[in-house]
């Protein structure tokens, strides 16, 4: 099984569910380091992990200026490139301002490049809401409650690996975390 499990997980890098199967499996086998690399790797994978930041955008946000925080996040797709996060970004802002299908065009895109993004499940169904389409939002709601699920056991696992080989520290700290999460 560690074997089909690492082939899947060479064949498809970005399927961070792999990588946990695997650090389960590797945990059942008793070998702990290779466990703890896997979770570790999945948690690092994480969307809610890799999150940019733009000072001017949230500026432009704080004083009122949606439209042109909207431009601006524009201009720094075209430089950087598409990025799911600065979708969920355009995303919200786009809702802010009433044009919910900008808004569910950019929330999708971002699903597109990356389908486990928590924090885009989540507001995703939050616009959802806002424009009355309930099912829709339970639907989104759904698939975060089971990558929040898939979170949590990343940590936990992590930490009954760690606390397996003997690094209580450690194994303290993930536990911590998983109750965060």
């Amino acid at each position: 099984a560690i074997a089909q499990y690492q082939f899947l997980v060479d064949a498809q890098p970005q399927e961070t569910w792999l990588r946990s199967a695997l650090a389960h499996l590797y945990y059942r086998a008793g070998r702990y380091d290779q466990a703890i690399e896997q979770f570790e790797n999945a948690i690092v994978m994480e969307p809610e992990n890799w999150a940019l930041v733009d000072d001017e955008v949230e500026s432009l946000v704080a004083d009122g200026q949606i439209r042109t925080a909207i431009e601006r996040l524009h201009a720094l797709i075209d430089e950087q490139g598409d990025f799911p996060d600065l979708n969920v970004r355009l995303a919200d802002l786009y809702s802010q301002i009433g044009d919910d299908d900008t808004a569910m065009e950019n929330y999708r895109k971002a699903l597109d490049m990356q389908p486990d993004y928590l924090e885009a499940h989540v507001k995703l169904g939050t616009h959802h809401l806002v424009y009355g389409r309930w099912e829709d939002a339970a639907e989104s709601f759904q698939q975060a409650r089971e990558l929040n699920d898939q979170t949590m056991s990343n940590y936990v696992g992590i930490g009954v690996a760690q606390a397996a080989e003997g690094r209580t520290e450690d194994a303290m700290a993930s536990f911590d975390l998983a109750v965060t999460v």
